[in-house]
């Protein structure tokens, strides 16, 4: 369900709040004076200096920007702006990503970061997160990835950078406010299972923030998580993909439909079809997918209904507690988030 996530929150009393949660930051030293590195910006007489420091909890990274303002030589302000990002689905199996995240393991992870860092979810915003499922699939994901895959809403895939391996995970389409991400997880992991992993990356809250997430607590809420479903199934609706076991040469197949199928297997087809001529992209892609399933084995609905599958198995039979609040969970955190519930497509973003 989630995986990868970056939080942002106000802590009041950093020094108290480092002492409580048993934190060792690290503060940059310039090695040739021994002062701490700061950066000084000076706006119209009023000075602000910001210093970062960093640690770590379990396997996330916590940053927290210290700033101060020096307001017209009388009025001295200092704020801690703190960020956590990691990934809840490897957090909670202690380095690894590819077993089950189930929503009763989610609640457990929430509770390890609300608990554990004594802060509360409300307070916590989410400015990134990623959601997705494991689908294990009856090829092998690399080849398929390769042969089958050619764009997102028309624009092409790009392929992520070889490991130390050599190898090349996968494939992403970046867009404004989210990239769509699909790779092969089974090998990212040394398994022998065929693994592919199906991810939407949201680096904008705005289509998120429509659907009633917003800060950490907002996780917990079943029917509100639940929902994002419905996000992956519509992006899934927008690959475009080809079969390989199409034998273009086939006589069974319509000369016109030959053209088709030809011509759209590259990914500049589309891009340039729909730089041109949206409506006829629009008509021309339906009808490639109508023609990919008809002369091949179905494999797209094949794979959107594993996603679903996939979805609900690690939503089924959840119990859906609430987080345990302990009284010695201090105030640490500033600021209140609203929630807003509202239906949004990813075809308008």
């Amino acid at each position: 369900m989630f995986d990868g996530i970056k939080i942002n929150y106000e802590i009041n009393d950093f020094e108290l709040w480092k002492k409580t949660v048993n934190i060792e930051f690290y503060t940059p030293i310039d090695l040739q004076t021994g002062e701490v590195k700061e950066r000084i910006r000076n706006f119209g007489g009023n000075v602000i200096s910001s210093i970062t420091h960093k640690g770590n909890f379990q396997t996330y990274c916590i940053s927290v920007k210290e700033t101060r303002k020096n307001i017209l030589k009388n009025k001295k302000t200092v704020s801690y702006f703190a960020e956590i990002s990691g990934s809840l689905h490897k957090n909670y199996f202690e380095g690894n990503n590819y077993l089950p995240f189930k929503w009763d393991n989610l609640q457990t992870e929430l509770s390890n970061l609300e608990n554990k860092l004594n802060l509360s979810n409300e307070n916590l915003q989410i400015v990134n997160l990623e959601i997705g499922v494991n689908i294990q699939t009856p090829f092998e994901v690399t080849p398929f990835l390769r042969r089958n895959l050619i764009s997102y809403k028309g624009q092409s895939f790009n392929e992520y950078w070889p490991d130390n391996r050599g190898f090349v995970l996968g494939k992403f389409c970046k867009l404004s406010q989210y990239s769509v991400k699909i790779y092969d997880k089974g090998k990212q992991n040394n398994t022998p299972e065929n693994i592919m992993r199906f991810e939407l990356r949201f680096t904008k809250m705005a289509i998120l923030k429509k659907r009633g997430i917003e800060n950490l607590n907002s996780l917990k809420c079943f029917h509100t998580s639940n929902s994002l479903l419905s996000l992956l199934l519509n992006a899934w609706d927008n690959v475009l993909i080809f079969d390989s076991v199409i034998n273009l040469k086939d006589k069974r197949i319509k000369p016109k439909h030959r053209r088709l199928l030809d011509k759209g297997n590259n990914p500049r087809y589309w891009e340039e079809m729909k730089e041109k001529n949206k409506r006829e992209f629009n008509y021309k892609r339906n009808q490639f997918k109508h023609l990919v399933k008809i002369y091949g084995n179905d494999l797209h609905n094949q794979i959107k209904e594993m996603i679903k599958t996939e979805w609900e198995n690690l939503t089924n039979n959840c119990t859906n507690l609430p987080s345990v609040n302990t009284e010695n969970v201090y105030e640490f955190t500033v600021s209140q988030y609203p929630k807003r519930v509202q239906i949004y497509s990813l075809d308008k973003g």
